[in-house]
This record gives C-alpha cells, sequence and structure tokens, in this order.
C-alpha cells in the first residue's frame, strides 16, 4: 500500500511540475538563454522538495504524522489555488509578454 501511495504521490508531483515548466518555456521563447532559467526554477523545484519534506519530518517528530499530513494537504491546496487562476503563458510574445498569434495569417 505505501509503494502505491508513493508512486501516487509521484505522478502528482509530475502533473504539477511540467506545466510549471512549461509555462516558463512559453514566457522565454527562443531565448538564447532559456535553458538556464528552466533548469534554475527546476533545481528551485527540487529545493523546495527537500526543504519541505524535512520540515513536515520536523512538524511529524513533534505533533504527530496527523499534522504533518494536514500542513503537505494545506501546501498542496495553496498550490493548486494559485495555478488555477494563473494567466494562460501559451500565447505570450516573449519579448513583449503581449498576446501574439504564431502562425502569420495567409495573404
Amino acid at each position: 500500500v505505501f509503494l502505491v501511495a508513493a508512486c501516487v504521490a509521484g505522478a502528482a508531483s509530475g502533473v504539477f511540475a511540467s506545466p510549471q515548466q512549461a509555462a516558463i518555456a512559453d514566457i522565454l521563447g527562443d531565448a538564447a538563454r532559456a535553458g538556464t532559467a528552466v533548469a534554475t526554477f527546476q533545481m528551485m523545484a527540487d529545493l523546495g522538495a527537500v526543504a519541505g519534506a524535512m520540515g513536515v519530518a520536523k512538524i511529524a517528530e513533534h505533533f504527530g504524522f496527523e499534522w504533518g499530513f494536514i500542513v503537505s494537504a494545506f501546501v498542496m491546496l495553496c498550490a493548486a489555488v494559485v495555478w488555477m487562476f494563473a494567466p494562460e503563458t501559451q500565447h505570450l510574445d516573449p519579448l513583449t509578454q503581449n498576446d501574439w498569434d504564431p502562425a502569420p495569417e495567409p495573404a
């Protein structure tokens, strides 16, 4: 049961990470150093995963596993709510951040 739960948690993490990386790639477009920005973002996400795990471990150590799960659920809920209201980035011009149509109309 624990391994199945760990697999589901990993899949959920992947579901949240992919749209974040896609949003950064949409905003940066073909910028020369876009790979550095995406890699830096991913490293910060990894750092957050490690720091979050250590923080929840301390909460569980002092207050019990129930509070560790409650705090984890609250953080996940906050992240989900923020992403529900995040603006669409797929059609932004990387230079001006204004809407644009990447496919020009035929003449």
